[in-house]
């Protein structure tokens, strides 16, 4: 759940069971699979009283979820978290801080059982304004062979889409793949994603790559030298395929990731001050200029790029690869934050018209809701309002038409 500075706050192992019934609420909610022990869990809930049926049938309503968050913030912070764990049958043992965003998130997740909402840390309530709908991107890529020619994916039929000096890729779905290939010469290819969708690369030597929206990533047909060496621009999640003696490098900017077998995530947004390379598993080093770091699972490093420094924290790996899973999750997050990640998945522009209030956001929303959706769970959680005109968000205050 995380840290507020002077106070660790931990949770039972009621309490865990009832964010867990949250998140497989978000996944049915949201139509991904689940697991057979949480379809376990979610049945033997729905099975204990006709209220937690109607419950689940409510979950299905955006509106009811952004009245229930609204209701929720105009009661004292520490007495709906008792009414919410008395309702799930969850005795406090330890008294609760009052206020601690912590468990002002959680208490809000628990009371909708769905971590589809956002939830922020503070106690004013401002009603919600109606907001234009705009639709979610369309998992559109394209692919920018050696010659320059492109191969718009998602009007390709799949199969064999193309023949490179040997190199066949073949197209499944959201996935191509070369790994399959015999290439008699090695040619430089790109995968590019526009806002609001993501694609997945199977590259020659069997390593997995998840590219994220706005995002793109060029790389031979196949690995022929030493090194295995491919170039990102935004983000993408690697499952790199173990060879130890072709070191797998990733150049983004000005900082090379050097890895030998390993998961880990690289965000590198140019509208982003850093870089963070998260490490899920394996080895990785990062090297940006003279400063260079060796991150263990579990590491994120940050990569300030004006000055070519490097430091190493803890990472959170579920909200660095949410994105990979269907979701934006963000943890004591601001609204600029936010916006731009909301900006390069739904192809819009930011626009302020006021100054953004110094709230914090916690929580998670699915990448399958409409902006418009996304938008007004924000205005009521937050102190801005938001005007959707064509392919723009403005930012206003509560003040403004």
């Amino acid at each position: 759940m995380g840290m507020i500075p002077g106070k660790r706050i931990t949770m039972s192992i009621r309490e865990e069971q009832a964010m867990d019934l949250a998140r497989i609420a978000a996944k049915i909610r949201e139509g991904r699979p689940t697991t057979p022990e949480e379809q376990e869990l979610w049945h033997r809930w729905l099975g204990e009283s006709a209220s937690n049926q109607q419950l689940m049938e409510q979950l299905q309503n955006t509106n009811w979820l952004a009245a229930q968050l609204r209701q929720f913030d105009e009661v004292d912070t520490a007495a709906a978290t008792t009414a919410i764990f008395t309702k799930l049958g969850i005795k406090e043992k330890q008294p609760r801080i009052r206020m601690s965003y912590i468990w002002r998130a959680a208490a809000a997740v628990l009371l909708l059982l769905c971590a589809t909402m956002i939830v922020h840390y503070r106690t004013a309530n401002h009603p919600v304004k109606p907001i234009t709908a705009v639709s979610t991107g369309n998992g559109r890529a394209t692919l920018t062979l050696a010659d320059g020619d492109r191969v718009e994916l998602d009007a390709a039929m799949d199969g064999a889409i193309t023949n490179q000096e040997g190199a066949v890729v073949t197209k499944s779905g959201k996935t191509l793949d070369y790994s399959s290939t015999a290439a008699s010469k090695a040619v430089m290819n790109e995968l590019s994603t526009p806002g609001g969708s993501q694609f997945e690369l199977r590259l020659p030597d069997g390593t997995k790559v998840w590219l994220n929206s706005a995002s793109s990533l060029v790389f031979p047909t196949a690995f022929t030298g030493y090194e295995r060496v491919v170039k990102l621009r935004g983000e993408a999640y690697f499952e790199v395929a173990q060879d130890a003696r072709h070191p797998f490098k990733v150049f983004v900017n000005q900082t090379m990731i050097e890895v030998l077998g390993t998961g880990f995530n690289v965000n590198a947004y140019t509208d982003e001050a850093n870089i963070l390379t998260t490490l899920a598993s394996g080895k990785v080093r990062v090297t940006a200029g003279k400063a260079n770091v060796t991150l263990a699972p579990g590491q994120q490093a940050v990569t300030d790029m004006a000055n070519e420094n490097i430091y190493v924290r803890p990472a959170d790996i579920r909200k660095a690869t949410a994105w990979k899973n269907g979701m934006f999750e963000f943890t004591d997050t601001d609204l600029p934050t936010i916006l731009r990640e909301i900006a390069r998945w739904y192809n819009v522009r930011i626009v302020y018209q006021t100054t953004a209030v110094n709230s914090r956001y916690g929580g998670g929303i699915g990448r399958n809701q409409q902006l418009a959706d996304v938008l007004a769970m924000l205005e009521a959680s937050g102190p801005n309002r938001f005007r959707i005109a064509g392919d723009t968000v403005f930012v206003l205050s509560t003040s403004q038409p």
